[in-house]
């Protein structure tokens, strides 16, 4: 499945509300999750070099309001921005 959009509202215009569609930005500080989709080739890259890619799992350590989302691999904390984090496409688990 291929999604052309890169902006929250017409993500869940193409998803629908609820739990299929979540993105980064609606975590809550402690929920793990794994990311299944990430929208823009160019965020993609970003994250492939931090070691974050499609299927992997993370945990959200902290979400500033207004801010940034802080995510955690390992011992590795990332800290990454409300606009990317809702080009990132997520399911809890």
């Amino acid at each position: 499945m291929t999604f052309i959009c890169y902006h929250r509202e017409n993500l869940i215009e193409i998803l629908g509300e609820g739990g299929y569609g979540m993105t980064l930005a609606d975590i809550k500080k402690g929920e793990k999750f794994n990311i299944t989709h990430i929208n823009d080739d160019k965020i993609r890259v970003q994250a492939l070099r931090f070691g974050i890619s499609e299927g992997a799992n993370l945990l959200c350590e902290e979400k500033i309001p207004g801010g940034p989302v802080i995510v955690k691999k390992r011992f590795q904390e990332i800290a990454i921005g409300r606009n990317l984090a809702n080009n990132i496409l997520i399911e809890l688990g």
